[in-house]
């Protein structure tokens, strides 16, 4: 099956907004929240691209290990501040900790033997991807990285070059629709009943562009690829509902607030993106929200 699957017994199940690499806060977070024999799922923006690959080998096998004490399992959904290619080759992979690929499906089983004798109590599928509304900045600031780096490596090779720059903006970064992989869920039986995204279909809050007017006008084709992020999860939804998944709640980030909606009754949960505090709801058949 090319669609990821990950599979966990008796676990509760969180989804938390963006988090924008401050993975030093993680410990101290489920601590707070005193979480344990859980799966904690980030809706994008995790921060993975923006450090060299050493800067995560220093980080994740630290806190996998504590993960891994705590019985917690870490899974980061793929934002727009984020290089794809963390999620594409899964390269944060440890036990407990995990950089799943767009169309992941998550299953929850209630007993050890549910997955031999019945299906999941309850699945959720993962679509990352999102747009940078000041994606002109950032490719601004990475062209000054490159020639700073060549100021002071002249005789960097292209590989060099390419190797030691900043990282500010990747350009596949976008949400995409893929019917094959929604066909594929679908025909293995899995019931759809929660979507955890980076950003939203068109009908979820915010309604408007209020806010990036300014960005519009330095960027001539984002309104058009604005539009585009919200209409591919449109089409994600419909498809869903088409096909007859029993949607109950989308959980998304991205947009730095919180705000919660209803469409057709299924319940749109806006995550902001506190950073000392989670923006946490917890998920299933009776979905909690968490506050303190």
């Amino acid at each position: 099956m090319s669609v990821k699957t990950y599979n966990y017994y008796n676990k509760r199940a969180y989804v938390v907004g963006d988090i924008h690499g401050h993975f030093d806060i993680i410990k101290n977070q489920i601590k707070t929240y005193k979480i344990t024999d859980s799966v904690i799922i980030f809706a994008g923006d995790i921060g993975l691209g923006f450090e060299k690959t050493e800067h995560y080998k220093q980080i994740f096998p630290k806190l996998n290990k504590v993960m891994k004490m705590q019985e917690n399992v870490l899974l980061f959904v793929r934002g727009n501040h984020d290089d794809p290619s963390y999620f594409q080759e899964e390269k944060i992979n440890y036990s407990n900790i995990k950089s799943i690929p767009d169309y992941s499906v998550i299953n929850f089983y209630q007993d050890w033997d549910d997955e031999m004798k019945e299906s999941p109590k309850f699945s959720i599928l993962c679509v990352g991807g999102g747009i940078s509304i000041d994606r002109q900045y950032r490719l601004n600031a990475e062209m000054a990285s490159i020639i700073e780096y060549k100021y002071w490596h002249p005789k960097a090779s292209k590989e060099d070059v390419e190797k030691h720059r900043k990282r500010y903006y990747w350009n596949n970064e976008l949400p995409f629709y893929d019917i094959d992989k929604l066909d594929e869920i679908t025909k293995e039986g899995y019931n759809i009943e929660y979507v955890v995204s980076h950003t939203s279909p068109d009908f979820c809050y915010p309604y408007t562009k209020k806010g990036i007017e300014s960005w519009m006008r330095l960027d001539e084709n984002l309104e058009k690829d604005a539009d585009f992020e919200r209409n591919t999860m449109t089409s994600i939804y419909n498809y869903l509902i088409n096909h007859k998944h029993i949607l109950t709640g989308w959980y998304y980030g991205h947009f730095h607030s919180h705000y919660e909606s209803y469409y057709d009754n299924v319940k749109f949960t806006l995550l902001d993106c506190e950073h000392h505090k989670w923006d946490m709801v917890e998920i299933g058949y009776k979905p909690m929200e968490i506050n303190i």
